[in-house]
């Protein structure tokens, strides 16, 4: 057999395989150093004592409930830093790298499977470690720049993934590909080890201030460490410097198969067939619930040795270390036995994943659920159920859900793993903040905590365990070209996606209560004529020959927008205060009826309360509603022509103006719901809570019944269809003109356009997923557009039943003008920090 032969005629230190992965594990432990850093150089950076007296003096009483049997020794268990940064501003801190991290991971997996991760990999962490040398200097200048470097590093360790699942599928033979992933991967758990245990050694050095040095090493070793890789490394051996022809074979032949899609001259990425796969999404369901243990103890595992543990912060270093050790040794022993496993076909690859996914979110479950029961008197029992806890996290990394991207897709591995790992990253984001939000004032929460960490590691458990496979699938076999390219929608969409808010602050500013409906409607009309015009005219310019007829699609559209735009930007003002055009009656009136509520959202002094927003069951009321609303919005309004075409039987010209025919009733029925919800609010028939409940059933309920009657119509009805479709779509308008489009600007006119962003990105949403649902279901049968209907009904009757129970249309008490001492940490923050940063002689 060609590994025998490999093995025997290269020596073991001459493998350049093994030299890749090597250098690669030290490029994780530059990785992990640089990004776990900031967690425990907090507790150091960080003034306890005048934060404990900032909230003394708080004229707000806070509640703590603290372990009064393990007391802290004050000269031993903190070292007191300069900055006073509350828990919660802290777990923004934590946070702000993910929001970096999320952003890079996609285009990083297409970018190093079309061109290699060489310089990608390397130029990450080049970049990366220069950033991180100015942390320590940024951080005394103000706490926003030094998120906003974390958010930087953030964006350029989010190559760091994808190219690793790269190199793996073009340097690691399938048989050895657990071992070599597991031990590379252990990279990223010595990192953490180092950072936390030296780091906790460096806090009490008096050396450079004793915490900069942990931002300072890790820059230095990332620095090297990235020229290394760069002189070293080849996307591919067949081009190595140093690798035998032996070698060299060896690896080609283990892996070409299963790479002949990846030229970069050619390379398509098949984004429906991954978006649809229930392999890609059991593996990033099972990825992102892992990732919630990982990073939950990652960056908050200091904290609680701290907080409930009380070791003091050289033990608290060292501790917090001692899960990572245990993890890196079992990553390398999971990935051997793994490979063993498969290569003597005990198990199948997809039942040697689902085992190792099982081990890997169980076990830790169960100790996790122990750990909430520990208190500082158990502290070394809970430090041991730590580290186990922490470590079996390695069979999901040394055989689980880490190497299946290279299992079911290796020659679209880094763009399946940069998907999934976006979607892990989400926990990274979220986690510090749940973290700080229940421990901030009462540390018995860390309970919570736990018990929110086991449930999660099920969830994700269950899900690989019925929907994960570890083969090769279909679609990633062959080549697949004519991809639809999505580069230039999504530039659109990300430029659109301001559109929405824009416009709820617009009514927020110039529409009088009593009007809000009316207007917004108006406004909101406007959507449904464009669709009318695109839906209609589009067919007829198809059928033209001037200029190739379909692109007069496109160019009419840019014509319009771009002169549209000189328009507004010369004729709009933020307020009606300074418009050149407006008389004197018409803005007192308009300033009257919308000030009293706007009276918080002066330029100068705008603080956001995000907490009281994503806590409040109003807002997540109108989110639900929101999203699952535009689902039909978004299933009608990219595959009516498609339905019209292909159940209809209609052809293009009649196709264009039937399937704007909804869209035009739809807009006189936002403006007849907008009138009709000002007149029934304005003369007090009912509440505004009630008017946006009725209108919100109205539009649900009904185009849910209208799509069910659509499920069973043939192109023989096709013109029931068409009146059914249109009466569908129609009733969206109630929830326009006065329905939940409105409700932002209800229950927050102050933060509408937070408000409503946070909504539309949500309701965003279907309109990624919907599109490949629909063609995945009727790709192959057009009868599946009954599925699709199905599937629609039942969505608009959850965000129907979700708005009725919870929505409101009423100022909220959070929104209100004087909410100035709020639990907002921005204001009291920056001024302290902008009167003096640093602390001498404590408060």
């Amino acid at each position: 057999m060609k590994e025998t032969n490999s093995k025997s005629s290269v020596p073991f230190w001459r493998l350049m395989r093994i030299a890749v992965t090597f250098l690669g594990f030290l490029g994780m432990i530059a990785h992990f150093t640089q990004k776990v850093n900031v967690g425990i150089a907090l507790v150091c950076m960080v003034n306890h004592s005048a934060i404990e007296q900032h909230k003394s003096n708080s004229t707000t009483t806070l509640i703590t409930h603290t372990d009064d049997s393990c007391p802290q020794t004050n000269n031993t268990n903190h070292i007191e830093g300069p900055f006073i940064w509350t828990k919660n501003l802290q777990g923004i801190i934590l946070g702000a790298y993910f929001w970096g991290y999320i952003i890079t991971q996609i285009p990083a997996g297409y970018l190093a499977g079309r061109f290699g991760p060489r310089f990608l990999f390397g130029g990450a962490l080049i970049i990366s470690s220069l950033i991180t040398a100015f942390m320590p200097i940024i951080a005394n200048v103000h706490w926003i720049l030094f998120c906003i470097l974390r958010l930087l590093v953030g964006l350029a360790h989010g190559t760091i993934w994808p190219c690793m699942t790269v190199i793996m599928a073009h340097w690691a033979p399938v048989h050895e590909r657990g071992k070599l992933m597991g031990f590379m991967n252990a990279g990223a758990q010595a990192g953490n080890a180092f950072a936390l245990s030296i780091g906790g050694l460096m806090c009490s050095w008096h050396f450079a201030g004793g915490w900069p040095l942990i931002f300072y090493s890790a820059a230095v070793f990332g620095f090297v460490w990235g020229i290394a890789w760069i002189l070293f490394y080849t996307n591919s051996p067949r081009n190595h410097r140093f690798i035998s022809t032996q070698e060299k074979e060896y690896i080609l032949q283990n892996t070409q198969q299963q790479l002949s899609n990846s030229n970069k001259n050619d390379f398509h990425a098949p984004w429906r067939a991954i978006l649809t796969s229930p392999a890609c999404w059991a593996l990033f369901i099972v990825h992102t619930c892992n990732n919630w243990g990982t990073y939950t103890f990652l960056t908050s595992t200091p904290k609680y040795m701290d907080e409930v543990l009380k070791f003091n912060i050289k033990s608290n270093g060292f501790l917090s270390a001692l899960p990572y050790i245990g993890l890196w040794l079992n990553i390398n022993i999971s990935g051997i036995i793994a490979d063993v496993i498969i290569r003597k076909k005990l198990l199948t690859t997809t039942n040697t994943r689902k085992l190792f996914n099982i081990l890997g979110n169980l076990l830790p479950a169960i100790f996790v659920l122990s750990l909430a029961f520990m208190t500082c008197r158990l502290k070394y029992v809970a430090v041991v159920l730590l580290t186990i806890g922490v470590a079996f996290h390695g069979c999901c990394f040394g055989g689980g859900y880490l190497l299946v991207a290279n299992d079911i897709a290796p020659a679209y591995t880094g763009i399946v793993f940069g998907i999934s790992n976006t979607l892990a990253t989400i926990p990274g984001i979220i986690s510090p903040y749940v973290v700080g939000a229940l421990t901030e004032k009462d540390p018995s929460n860390w309970r919570i905590v736990f018990f929110i960490c086991v449930a999660i590691y099920i969830i994700g458990m269950i899900a690989f365990t019925f929907l994960g496979s570890g083969e090769l699938q279909p679609w990633a076999r062959t080549s697949i070209a004519a991809r639809v390219s999505f580069e230039n929608p999504l530039s659109i969409g990300l430029i659109h996606g301001a559109v929405w808010p824009c416009m709820t602050v617009i009514m927020a500013h110039w529409a009088p209560v009593h009007e809000r409906g009316k207007l917004m409607g108006f406004v909101n009309a406007g959507a449904q004529v464009g669709s009318i015009f695109a839906l209609s005219i589009s067919g007829l310019m198809c059928s033209w020959h001037f200029a190739g007829g379909w692109p007069l699609i496109f160019y009419s559209a840019a014509v319009f927008g771009f002169v549209w735009g000189i328009i507004w930007i010369l004729f709009y003002t933020n307020s009606p205060r300074n418009h050149r055009f407006i008389s004197t009656q018409e803005k007192e009136y308009i300033l009257q009826n919308t000030q009293q509520q706007l009276s918080n959202s002066n330029q100068n002094d705008f603080h956001v309360p995000w907490r009281s927003i994503l806590t409040s069951p109003a807002c997540w009321a109108l989110f639900i509603v929101h999203t699952c609303n535009n689902w039909g919005t978004y299933t009608f309004l990219t595959s009516i022509p498609k339905y019209m075409n292909e159940v209809l039987k209609f052809n293009i010209k009649s196709n264009g103006f039937l399937s704007a025919l909804p869209y035009i009733v739809l807009c006189l029925n936002t403006n007849i719901s907008g009138i009709t919800a000002d007149v029934i609010i304005r003369k007090n028939l009912l509440t505004t809570t009630n008017t946006r409940k009725l209108f919100n059933i109205l539009g649900n309920l009904l185009p849910a019944i209208s799509v069910i009657g659509l499920a069973f119509m043939t192109c023989q009805l096709k013109y029931v269809a068409v009146v059914l479709l249109t009466i569908g779509v129609a009733f969206h308008g109630c929830c326009f003109g006065g329905g939940f489009l409105l409700v932002a600007n209800d229950i927050a006119p102050a933060y509408t356009g937070i408000v409503f962003g946070i909504s539309n990105a949500l309701s965003s949403i279907p309109g990624i997923i919907s599109p490949y649902i629909v063609g995945a279901l009727t790709e192959k049968d057009p009868s599946n557009w009954r599925i699709v209907f199905f599937i629609c009904a039942a969505i608009y009757i959850i965000g129907m039943i979700v708005f009725t129970l919870f929505g409101s249309g009423e100022l909220q008490s959070w929104a209100r003008t004087s909410v100035v001492a709020r639990v907002s940490f921005e204001n009291s923050l920056s001024k302290e920090n902008d009167q003096s940063v640093k602390i001498n002689n404590g408060p």
